[in-house]
């Protein structure tokens, strides 16, 4: 059905023609296009905002009068606004400020451009009505990367330069409006908005028409709120040319044009950003977007006005993260939890049953008891650790997290280190001859008082500040809805009482870390002696490496549960398995033995006292080697003489002079006494194999030989002038009195005949070591009783 044209009034003329000066050179207002030309179009060549609402005008006065409106255009010279006023302005040709030639003033009926009807224009020439506003607004660089300044003011507070058009409108009225603000004038658009992306200027002030333009085609840049300087934009008519009726039906269809959002979508077209309407998105604006929670921005994307809500069309309404343990998790710290419960359950269960093994028994199974009853409150952390709550609370396990743990570990670390000090004194005092007796309710004693020192700082912090459930907010969309949430178990001063425990635990370790270090040597039969102190330095490792992972892991719930659970999981499977693990080992490994080999007669006894002397050998050693090395480094360096070593002996040797003796005499005579002693002293031979030799044969007989040792000690107490009183064949070590040594007659006689001889005696040679001829080896000892200690005789020499 074709439409009916409108009926033209009586008096209206059938078409209109008018001839206009187009300013084409602003895009979007008005440009060339050579391009677009389509003979269909009116002066299609013509594109822009402006030619557009030309365009519009013809169809709406042939729909409201029809009336054919028609135009002569001719584009004008570029930014010649002023001259192209004068050519339509009432005064053009009649005064000398606009001295234009007649047939020039009454070449155009009006000009299309972008006009401002500031003063005095108006009384000169009939505008339209204005059909745009503008204002001078500034844009911005999105991704400036220095401070984000989005207005004149923070500009001129800071000293920032805003780029402006050189002798453009805005550009004087900017710098009225606010003055002394830096500015850097550049000659184009384009110019502009290069300097501003290098953020050599921090704004770019001009036209809002202008710069809405430039926004719809450049995302990085954007429109600030500020504006200043509101203009209509509207074109001048030549009041002296055009009829009265031909204006005013002009103006008429260019408020018909308003009137019916004509206008309106022109601006839309150029000046804003193509959205899509409410409820829609897309790239064509087909697919939904749930208008309650979301709106499609300027690339079709339906984007949600709060995190809360999610989706394609933003109708998915996210839950609050409360940010709690994943189910596997959990799962796994359970089957942790399970299996250390397990391996305890069956160490307990062998150690009823073989509890009276002489291996078992050695182990002392009430310190086995006591390391699992530690490990099993240890790992039920683990449980505690796992509680939370969707909500605040209250959760019950928060105290019980120090609790379980604090008193895990004393009891497993205090049994531990009670384990290894009652070994090492125990053997230290025999090595030294001493008979200590360290009881069970000593150590008992230890393991109690390390307890009650973590029981009293525990029960401190329970009173005084107890754990409780709390849940922080970590987001929140706009509206003040919680996103995302944790919760923890906190309190006002748990850093000071962890910190008090934590520094606790770490001088105990260390404590124990240092009685590991003097029993380092302890016997091999004392396996269990080494697997403790593996065991301790186990936990000083584990500790070393999980504190400073939890510190960088910070407040991350599920990770740090996790590196907890597995830390505490690891320091008691590992302790339950290097102590358990020795003491079955030792005993399937007896019990093998005496069925393959036949050693059902050799007692564990005799073996660990076989170790024990070997342990004893070793401390004395040390002590005879320090003590031998003093005393004779003093004693000779206090004589005249030169010390060589020949054959692995060392060897003394000094000059005489004829107050060799009375010198002797008057400066030391205990040691004259020795060197006569030392003449007589048979060296000691000592192989490698006669070490192991002595332990075989401790262990298979009952009978043993006074060791390379006793003699030292015999040979220390001859060169220090000591009495021994008891030497033991089997012992390790013997004592001395005090009394020097009498010197009898005889030696002073030979001391005497050394005198009168002069130079022809041989100097005296004092010989301390280890002989390498195989007749010293045999003739210096003999094997006293066990039961049976006599005194030692003071020794005679002759010369």
């Amino acid at each position: 059905m074709t439409k009916r044209p409108a009926r033209r009034p009586d008096g209206y003329p059938e078409s209109i023609h008018l001839r206009a000066s187009l300013l084409a050179n602003t895009v979007p207002l008005a440009y060339v296009d050579n391009d677009a030309y389509d003979n269909s179009i009116p002066f299609s060549v013509f594109r822009g905002f402006q030619p557009d609402l030309l365009r519009v005008l013809i169809t709406i006065a042939k729909d409201m009068h029809n009336i054919t409106l028609s135009y002569e255009l001719e584009e004008a010279p570029p930014f010649s606004y002023g001259d192209q006023f004068d050519l339509v302005a009432s005064d053009c040709n009649t005064s000398q400020l606009n001295p234009i030639p007649l047939e020039d003033c009454e070449k155009y009926d009006f000009v299309v451009g972008d006009f401002y009807s500031f003063a005095p224009r108006p009384m000169k020439v009939q505008f339209t009505p204005n059909f745009l506003t503008t204002s001078g607004v500034a844009i911005k660089y999105v991704h400036r990367k220095e401070r984000d300044i989005s207005s004149f003011a923070e500009a001129q507070a800071l000293q920032e330069p805003v780029c402006v058009l050189r002798e453009s409108f805005y550009d004087e009225q900017a710098l009225e409006q606010y003055p002394g603000m830096l500015s850097i004038k550049c000659n184009t658009h384009q110019e502009c908005i290069k300097w501003l992306k290098d953020e050599l200027c921090v704004l770019f002030v001009e036209d809002e028409l202008q710069l809405k333009h430039l926004t719809v085609r450049d995302p990085e840049i954007e429109v600030t709120r500020e504006k200043f300087g509101e203009q209509f934009v509207l074109w001048p008519f030549n009041k002296r040319v055009v009829p009265e009726l031909h204006r005013d039906l002009f103006f008429q269809w260019m408020y018909q044009a308003k009137a019916t959002g004509i206008l309106d979508d022109l601006y839309q077209q150029y000046f804003s950003v193509h959205f899509c309407p409410l409820g829609k998105a897309g790239p064509n604006c087909e697919d939904p977007c749930n208008p309650s929670h979301g709106i499609s921005n300027r690339f079709g994307h339906c984007v949600c006005d709060s995190t809360r809500w999610a989706g394609d069309d933003c109708s998915v309404e996210l839950t609050e993260d409360l940010n709690l343990l994943p189910s596997s998790l959990v799962s796994v710290s359970y089957a942790m939890v399970g299996i250390n419960f397990s391996l305890c359950f069956f160490c307990a269960v062998w150690l009823f049953i073989h509890r009276n093994r002489a291996q078992v028994r050695m182990s002392q199974p009430y310190f086995l008891l006591l390391i699992l009853v530690g490990c099993i409150f240890s790992t039920s952390t683990i449980l505690a650790l796992a509680e939370e709550h969707p909500g605040d609370g209250p959760v019950q396990g928060c105290m019980a997290i120090p609790w379980l743990y604090s008193v895990g570990f004393c009891i497993t670390f205090g049994t531990l280190f009670a384990k290894i000090r009652r070994i090492y004194v125990i053997l230290q005092s025999a090595a030294e001859m001493r008979r200590v007796s360290v009881s069970v309710q000593e150590t008992a004693m230890t393991v109690t008082v390390i307890l009650l020192i973590d029981i009293c700082i525990l029960t401190v912090w329970t009173i005084v500040d107890p754990l409780r459930w709390e849940r922080n907010v970590l987001s929140e969309d706009k509206y003040g809805y919680d996103l995302e949430s944790e919760g923890h178990c906190t309190s006002d001063h748990w850093m000071i009482f962890t910190s008090i425990i934590g520094a606790y635990h770490f001088v105990l370790i260390c404590i124990a870390c240092y009685v590991c270090y003097l029993a380092r040597d302890l016997p091999e039969s004392l396996a269990n002696a080494k697997y403790v102190s593996m065991a301790l330095l186990s936990n000083m490792q584990i500790a070393l490496v999980a504190i400073p992972v939890l510190i960088i892991l910070g407040s991350e719930p599920q990770t740090s549960f996790f590196v907890r659970s597995v830390a505490i999981f690891m320091n008691d499977f590992v302790v339950v398995v290097l102590i358990f693990g020795n003491t079955i080992m030792q005993v399937y490994q007896f019990d093998s033995q005496r069925s393959r080999s036949d050693l059902h007669r050799m007692s564990s006894n005799t073996s660990l006292h076989a170790d024990i002397r070997s342990y004893a050998k070793k401390v004395n050693q040390r002590k005879n080697d320090a003590v031998l090395d003093t005393s004779y480094t003093a004693n000779i360096s206090s004589m005249d003489g030169s010390l060589s070593s020949t054959n692995g002996n060392w060897i003394f040797s000094m000059e005489q002079d004829s107050s060799y003796s009375s010198k002797l005499s008057d400066s030391n005579p205990s040691l004259r006494h020795s060197i006569s002693a030392g003449r007589q002293m048979p060296l000691q031979r000592v192989t490698e194999n006669d070490s192991e030799n002595e332990e075989k044969e401790s262990v298979n007989s009952d009978d043993s030989t006074p060791s390379m040792h006793e003699d030292l000690d015999y040979l220390e107490a001859l060169t220090i002038g000591k009495r021994p009183t008891r030497l033991s064949a089997n012992s390790t070590e013997c004592s001395f009195d005090d009394a020097t040594l009498p010197t009898s007659q005889h030696e002073e006689d030979v001391m005497d005949d050394d005198q009168s001889n002069g130079e022809n005696e041989q100097p005296p040679v004092v010989a301390v070591g280890i002989d390498d001829s195989p007749s010293s080896a045999s003739s210096t000892t003999q094997p006293l009783a066990e039961t049976e200690r006599p005194d030692v005789e003071p020794l005679t020499t002759t010369g």
